[in-house]
C-alpha cells in the first residue's frame, strides 16, 4: 500500500516539538498541512480537522491511536466501515532525540481501492505537504524559543 515517509531533524527538545504538535487549536496559525484542528488528545479520542494537500481541502475525521508524550502521536480513520474499503490511513508524527536535537519522522500509510488505484501518484502529492509541515513545525519552535 501507498506509504508517505519523511524525516527531518530540528534543533529543538522533543518536549518543545511536542507542546506545539499537540497544541491543535494553533494549528492555523503554522501548519500548512492541517488547520481547524480539535480532538480529545487520548488514545481512541476522537481527531478532526481540515487537510490541505495540493490545491485540495478535506475533512478529516478520525480517531488517535497512539499519544505517548514527547515520543509520538498518530491517528487513523475514517470510522466508518464502509468509507473504510475506499480509503483509509494511518497517520504518525514520531520524535526521537538525537545529538543536537530531534528527528522528526512523519508519514502515513494509506489502505483501500483508491490509494490501491493512485499508487505512487498520491505519495507525490503528499509528500511535499509533509515535507512543509515539517519545515514550519522547526520555524515554529525557532520562532517560539526567539520570544
Amino acid at each position: 500500500m501507498p506509504t508517505v515517509a519523511t524525516s527531518l531533524d530540528i534543533d529543538a527538545t522533543p518536549a518543545e516539538l511536542w507542546k506545539v504538535i499537540t497544541d491543535l487549536p494553533a494549528q492555523d496559525e503554522w501548519n500548512p498541512f492541517m488547520s481547524r484542528a480539535k480532538g480529545e488528545l487520548r488514545v481512541g479520542g476522537k481527531f478532526a480537522f481540515d487537510a490541505r494537500v495540493g490545491k485540495r481541502t478535506l475533512k478529516i475525521k478520525a480517531r488517535f491511536k497512539t499519544v505517548d508524550p514527547e515520543r509520538e502521536l498518530s491517528w487513523g480513520g475514517p470510522g466508518s466501515f464502509l468509507v473504510g474499503k475506499i480509503v483509509r490511513a494511518h497517520h504518525w508524527i514520531r520524535l526521537t532525540p538525537i545529538d543536537g536535537g530531534t528527528r522528526v519522522d512523519h508519514g502515513e500509510e494509506f489502505r483501500g481501492l483508491i490509494p490501491r488505484l493512485l499508487g505512487k501518484r498520491l505519495v507525490n502529492e503528499v509528500k511535499p505537504t509533509y515535507e512543509k509541515m515539517n519545515r514550519a513545525l522547526a520555524d515554529r519552535v525557532a520562532a517560539q524559543r526567539a520570544n
